[in-house]
């Protein structure tokens, strides 16, 4: 089968490809493509789970699902990108959810590729493409810095190689979460497929990389039932992550290991028995996960530069349909 053309299939889940990643399962019925072309067909929208166009493909799919793969991707959704601050050496961007950073296999409709014509409309110059420096999952939303030039890119990959750069997060997980400061080694399979720290039975070889993530609590929620996927009670946190290292995933995996897996969260999720947020549970919605500040050092004036995005409308819906919880009583002495 070549590259460019995609015969039509419909299959269900079976017993073996319980809790895959769809890309796993599509590797193995598309015999001669490589992860990145598997990857590729996913988020150019080229595959329906329970009819739902997918474009994740580290989407966990379970027994029983109807999946279908489509010689034509779903009609790309019409993102808007916003430049928050542009100059010779950088360009500083806010993402939306459900749009890839960065092409996996030939993709044009990235942030990359929107943020680069974007520039090219307001300087009305023919720009070249912008430099990436950083990645931001699919359905991560804020903010985001390409550079522009070789230079800007060899200064700022260093800031992010030394940890000095200033990432902050705001995320809503679920569970009454602590102030605390995550620092387990991430791993790129745990021993089921899954990033994460090393467990008995991980693959042998494997690299452990330090990571880190501080994260404080800014408010505990409580969800009203009607909210609640199964009924039962359901308290949630609002966070802020900051960074330290910025390892694939980093976040989400800290969080699902403390057990406070995000609102939404589709892969890290295995290990959680509670309760979830309706519409954002068995695979609907998206994680919400929200990049809400990011500061540097200027390339070329040494300057401190931070930038801040609000949350998106879709986690601030959210919110304001939840309720403080009451405070946990203190153990009589």
């Amino acid at each position: 089968m070549s590259d460019d053309r995609i015969e039509p299939q419909q299959f269900a889940i079976d017993e073996e490809g319980d809790g895959k990643t769809l890309a796993a399962v599509l590797r193995g019925r598309l015999p001669g493509r490589s992860w990145n072309q598997v990857r590729g067909i996913v988020s150019r929208g080229h595959v329906r789970t329970d009819g739902a166009i997918t474009t994740d493909p580290a989407a966990r799919v379970k027994l029983g699902q109807s999946i279908e793969l489509h010689p034509s991707p779903a009609k790309a959704k019409a993102h808007v990108i916003e430049l928050l601050h542009v100059d010779r050496d950088v360009v500083v961007v806010d993402k939306p959810a459900g749009l890839i950073s960065v092409p996996f296999s030939g993709e044009r409709e990235t942030l990359l590729h929107l943020a680069t014509a974007a520039l090219r409309r307001r300087t009305r110059k023919p720009t070249p493409m912008l430099r990436v420096v950083q990645r931001l999952d699919i359905d991560t939303t804020g903010v985001l810095v390409f550079a522009r030039t070789k230079s800007a890119e060899r200064h700022l990959q260093q800031q992010f190689r030394v940890h000095s750069v200033d990432r902050r997060y705001r995320a809503l997980v679920l569970g009454r979460a602590q102030d605390a400061t995550h620092d387990s080694p991430i791993v790129r399979n745990r021993g089921d497929g899954l990033r994460g720290r090393p467990r008995r039975g991980s693959p042998k070889g494997q690299t452990a990389k330090d990571a880190v993530t501080h994260v404080q609590v800014i408010d505990v929620l409580e969800v009203p039932p009607s909210l609640v996927a199964g009924g039962e009670a359901l308290t949630v946190s609002y966070v802020e992550c900051r960074l330290e290292t910025g390892r694939q995933h980093q976040i989400r995996i800290h969080l699902s290991e403390a057990g406070h897996p995000l609102v939404g969260e589709k892969v890290y999720i295995r290990d959680y028995r509670g309760p979830k947020v309706r519409g954002f549970s068995d695979g609907q919605g998206r994680p919400l996960l929200h990049a809400a500040r990011l500061g540097f050092e200027h390339p070329s004036d040494g300057g401190s530069h931070a930038f801040a995005r609000p949350l998106p409308a879709d986690f601030e819906a959210l919110l304001d349909q939840l309720t403080r919880a009451p405070a946990t009583p203190t153990p009589a002495p």
